[in-house]
């Protein structure tokens, strides 16, 4: 949902953008200072120009997968334009955990090629996942997707590195 914040006797109030139209609905110049940041941003975003031409960023906003990963890879433009975002925790906690480890058993019994064992982990955006699995994902086209109940990027660059 798109906001505002005002400060009013000494708190911060957070309000629905669509409030400020009733709320300032004489005052002309006070409703194009709210949104400025947004008309400066709908140049660079179809995102955020769609949403404005439309009404709906004076609403709450549903988003599609396709619409929401847009916003995502879009959030340096809006930090640009002066405009705060919260967003998921998983996507910000997530953009640095993708790895290659490995798993090192001792083995039970001796011998020249069974002392140590070695098995790779596939850290992929905090999910772990078998080769198999991100091989999967190079057939989805890039965007959002759910996988054992979390959303990941799909980043076909990013999971042919990871493979390599």
């Amino acid at each position: 949902m798109a906001s505002y914040s005002e400060l009013e006797a000494g708190q911060i109030h957070h309000y629905p953008l669509a409030h400020a139209l009733t709320k300032y609905r004489n005052e002309q110049k006070k409703i194009l200072e709210l949104i400025s940041s947004i008309a400066k941003l709908e140049k660079e975003s179809s995102l955020i120009k769609q949403l404005l031409h439309s009404g709906e960023l004076f609403q709450t906003i549903y988003f599609t997968q396709t619409e929401a990963y847009q916003f995502l890879k879009e959030l340096e433009l809006y930090a640009k334009a002066g405009i705060l975002v919260k967003i998921p925790n998983w996507w910000a906690k997530n953009k640095k955990n993708s790895s290659l480890q490995m798993k090192v058993q001792a083995a039970s019994k001796f011998g020249q090629d069974s002392l140590l064992a070695f098995q790779p982990e596939i850290m992929y955006d905090g999910l772990k996942l078998s080769k198999k699995e991100l091989k999967e994902f190079l057939k989805y086209s890039e965007g959002l997707r759910l996988c054992k109940g979390n959303w990941v990027e799909i980043n076909h660059e990013k999971l042919k590195d990871l493979l390599a």
